[in-house]
């Protein structure tokens, strides 16, 4: 079923008695509320991330990096005094990313290396007997 099928040719509004024979009648009254377009042409893909609304990977991975911002906010984790202390401390910089990462669960160990290659394995290398995991890595 498409859209346009449920417009009446003549009004160029919704079909009341088309709307309502497909739909309950709660869909229907939510859908006869959409206001219809008022300028009548071809459909068109707009991107609506770029200024001239195109698609560009550019684009893409900007979109990517705000949601992944938004879903995971670290502006109250590194604003405290736990997180200033490690950043500021006098050790090589690589402990500092390393001891970050293993706090946030980031280390690519058996468990995290597989969400993200799915043939992995995920035993510790060592025992053989549990999941390599930040867990029974460290503790």
């Amino acid at each position: 079923m498409r859209v346009c099928e449920r417009i009446d040719a003549y009004t160029k509004d919704w079909s009341y008695s088309l709307v309502h024979e497909r739909f309950w009648r709660e869909e229907a009254d939510i859908i006869l509320v959409i206001p219809l377009s008022m300028i009548y042409g071809d459909d068109f893909v707009v991107w609506h991330h770029t200024a001239c609304g195109k698609f560009s990977v550019w684009s893409s991975y900007h979109v990517t990096v705000s949601l992944a911002n938004q879903s995971q906010p670290s502006t109250s984790l590194s604003r405290s005094p736990l997180w200033k202390a490690l950043w500021q401390a006098n050790v090589p910089r690589k402990i500092r990313v390393f001891t970050w990462k293993l706090a946030q669960n980031a280390l690519l160990l058996g468990v995290n290396s597989q969400k993200r290659m799915q043939d992995l394995e995920i035993m510790c290398p060592f025992c053989q007997h549990e999941e390599e995991d930040v867990a029974h890595a460290f503790l």
